[in-house]
């Protein structure tokens, strides 16, 4: 049993790898946290961007190196290095709330494809070279 976080939407992601669970919470302070599934303990609390907090609707990990999280508030979804903590590609004043996102890779696109929904949109990224998961 995992306590503490308040999961709203699709906002826990496991990584197959490392065992990790990315949890997004809807509050403003520690919302987004990363947990040792075996020993069910929270390995660290991942600071809020600088433009300010954002109650997180959706999160996915990203490949071995980076992160996604979305939410309201602030209506963001940002890219965060895994290993810094920090925010390393964002998309900002969106329309609405982020309510969901998904992430799709396949051996024949070279970076992965996000989806976030906003409002009555979709928006499609695809990172950067330097994002690589």
């Amino acid at each position: 049993k995992i306590s503490g976080p308040h999961v709203c939407g699709d906002s826990l992601d496991i990584d197959p790898q490392t065992n990790q669970i990315l949890i997004g919470s809807w509050r403003k302070e520690e919302n987004l946290q990363v947990w040792d599934y075996n020993a069910r303990q929270k390995i660290q609390t991942v600071p809020n961007d600088f433009r300010g907090p954002s109650r997180i609707y959706s999160s996915r990990w990203l490949g071995a190196g980076h992160m996604i999280a979305a939410g309201s508030d602030i209506n963001m979804c940002r890219v965060i290095d895994r290993s810094t903590l920090m925010t390393r590609g964002c998309l900002v004043d969106l329309p609405g709330g982020v309510y969901s996102l998904d992430v799709s890779c396949s051996a024949a696109q070279s970076t992965p494809l996000i989806a976030v929904t906003s409002s009555q949109s979709v928006f499609l990224l695809r990172p950067t070279e330097g994002l690589l998961p």
